[in-house]
């Protein structure tokens, strides 16, 4: 669970009667972003709430790369939307290539633009590891 996207998803999920699982970087007896205490509640009504963490442990900046393993592991492909150059969804990727996962790239031209400017494909910290796996699929795409 995290703002903007991550919890958009979820929201989506549950507008349709779908199953979400909420990955936390935190014990499940902690809601963060506190938030999402009410989706949270939700998720856990139709879906799953799962963390690797024990019970008590504090959100901690070091714990959400652990959590972006364990979402990437749970799912057949990663899709980045939106993404800078040191965030979590480029961390969640770079884990997908190493899981076997399919990645695309859809980022928007309406992205904050600082954020648009200094991304470049050359840039992205998976480039690399993109272009060494040529048999993969992997997709570039600007909406």
């Amino acid at each position: 669970m995290a703002r903007g996207i991550d919890s958009a998803a979820h929201r989506g999920a549950l507008s349709v009667k779908g199953r979400t699982i909420a990955v936390l970087g935190c014990g499940v007896d902690r809601v963060y972003p506190p938030e999402n205490a009410r989706l949270m509640k939700e998720i856990a009504g139709s879906g799953a709430v799962v963390s690797e963490f024990p019970i008590g442990t504090k959100p901690d900046r070091g714990n959400f790369p652990r959590r972006n393993r364990i979402i990437s592991g749970l799912s057949l492909g990663v899709i980045v939307v939106e993404a800078a150059k040191k965030s979590g969804s480029l961390i969640t990727a770079s884990c997908a290539l190493e899981q076997g996962r399919e990645v695309q790239f859809m980022l928007c031209r309406q992205a904050k633009r600082a954020v648009w400017e200094s991304l470049t494909l050359e840039s992205l910290p998976i480039w690399k590891e993109m272009k060494q796996e040529l048999g993969r699929s992997f997709e570039f795409a600007l909406a």
